[in-house]
């Protein structure tokens, strides 16, 4: 990292810090994403790998931010950490709508900011639930913000998750993404039978010779159904080694922005997951502060149904049959428009698409780039 300086912290949690930091020799600015490793085990964080993994997944996107690359170093005591660099955005969405809300001059985000911020973020989402990857913590903290070019971007995958293969063929370099060990996804160059070993444990246990093939996946074990045979193909990446590789040895989820299906502990959920997500982010544009502001799993969906009236079976269909489903009020609900007076009829109208309760009727990402709150946008500048 001694291509680095940092310059200050400006965020830490449970995953480690990050900094703002400058490249020495260009002088471009960065971001450090520290991971802080578990002290009673060696290893990279399953959050930290997941976080790469579908980064390079997406890196595609103007709308995800961009890794850079991946630092694997010792600290002062020996101690390996993890340094994830990605391009630096001055500010994140939630710090952004606050300047709004408490600066000195207190004002509303512009209509059309909104409408330019929420068509980038269904953008990214859009590209995120195209390859098949699920967020799962959508946030204000979690969009970063270049104030200067209105530009917004989703950050922070470590909670994400592919979800489902999707119904377009991949390219080479995508399908053999889920067979990658971790330390090449983290950028090593410098690896050993390990890392075909890391891919038979994702298909079935058989062992190689002293070749690396670099490449093991399905589509490259050739079968005789007849006589049960199965064979190695395609060497194409393999290559012969000589030095062994030595080997290297917090999940918390914003109540305010979660489906009310996952907090009522369904464990079959979808994209629509996220677009509940966006259209709270959406709705807290226009108000400057959290629709559904909980602070538990249960004052959480009292916010809620307060607003939006406590579903039926006939809104949401198999409601009553989720978790202490019948201790809740049943109340009506409320004018919507009342909750987001700023945004007009066709905001309204996306707002309450997002915020449908029956996940199937859910709006994508996808139909809500196309909705006629975005008429007025010049979509040239996307």
């Amino acid at each position: 990292m001694e291509k680095y300086e940092k310059l200050e912290k400006v965020g830490e949690g449970t995953y480690g810090k990050v900094y703002k930091a400058k490249d020495k020799e260009t002088g471009q600015l960065v971001a450090l994403k520290k991971t802080r490793l578990e002290m009673d085990e060696e290893g990279v964080p399953p959050t930290a790998l997941r976080e790469v993994s579908l980064l390079q997944m997406l890196s595609h996107s103007l709308y995800v931010v961009r890794l850079l690359c991946v630092e694997h170093v010792d600290n002062k005591h020996g101690k390996p950490l993890l340094y994830l660099v990605f391009e630096y955005l001055d500010t994140d969405l939630k710090k952004f709508i606050d300047s709004h809300r408490k600066g000195p001059d207190p004002r509303p985000l512009p209509l059309s900011l909104i409408q330019s911020f929420l068509y980038q973020l269904c953008t990214g989402v859009a590209h995120c639930h195209s390859h098949g990857v699920l967020h799962r913590d959508l946030k204000p903290q979690n969009l970063l913000v270049d104030k200067e070019k209105g530009i917004l971007k989703i950050a922070d995958l470590g909670l994400g998750r592919a979800f489902t293969v999707p119904l377009k063929s991949y390219t080479h370099e995508i399908v053999t993404l889920w067979y990658r060990a971790p330390e090449v996804l983290l950028g090593s160059t410098h690896y050993s039978t390990a890392v075909d070993m890391w891919s038979v444990g994702c298909i079935f246990d058989i062992r190689l010779g002293d070749f690396t093939m670099r490449d093991l996946k399905p589509q490259n074990l050739l079968v005789d159904k007849e006589k049960g045979i199965l064979k190695i193909a395609d060497l194409g990446l393999g290559r012969a080694f000589t030095v062994p590789l030595k080997s290297y040895t917090h999940e918390i989820v914003t109540l305010w922005y979660r489906a009310p299906e996952v907090l009522l502990g369904s464990t079959h959920y979808s994209t629509a997951v996220d677009m509940w997500s966006v259209g709270c982010i959406f709705a807290e544009m226009a108000r400057r502060q959290a629709l559904f502001p909980g602070d538990s799993e249960f004052q959480q969906l009292l916010h809620i149904f307060r607003l939006l009236g406590t579903p039926t079976d006939k809104q949401w269909p198999g409601v009553s049959s989720l978790r202490d489903w019948h201790v809740y009020p049943q109340w009506e609900a409320q004018n919507l428009a009342r909750a987001v007076p700023s945004l007009g009829p066709d905001g309204v109208d996306l707002l309450s698409k997002m915020l449908k309760y029956d996940p199937a009727e859910r709006i994508s990402a996808k139909a809500a780039l196309d909705h006629p709150f975005f008429d007025g946008l010049d979509k040239s500048q996307f």
